[in-house]
């Protein structure tokens, strides 16, 4: 996968991209429910430029596993309900959620902020 972000691989907010920098979301997403953009999608308006969006995780999850922004996927555990996730994602590829042994199918539970 080609990486196409004009701001990597310099980090760090400075210059233009001072005048701007993403600290609130303008928009969001339902990933997992019912009508969701679901799993294994690219999140929209987040590939070009690559600029990822923020999670939102409702409940108990055992693994996350996301492409980030730079197009690496990358899985996470023991993520804790209720968590704000600042993490950059073009994808949610799966979830599972504490006590389920499949993918996480309700409805405001993983949400993408950007």
């Amino acid at each position: 996968m080609v990486n196409d972000n004009i701001y990597s691989p310099r980090r760090t907010v400075e210059g233009t991209f001072a005048a701007n920098p993403r600290v609130l979301a303008h928009d969001a997403l339902d990933i997992a429910g019912p009508g969701g953009l679901g799993f294994g999608v690219d999140i929209p308006n987040t590939l070009h430029p690559a600029r990822g969006a923020a999670l939102y995780i409702g409940l108990d999850l055992v693994t996350l596993t996301v492409i980030m922004e730079s197009g690496e996927e990358i899985t996470f555990a023991g993520i804790p309900g209720g968590s704000w996730c600042p993490v950059l994602v073009t994808q949610v590829v799966s979830a599972v959620a504490v006590g389920s042994p499949s993918a996480v199918d309700l409805e405001g539970e993983i949400v993408a902020l950007f």
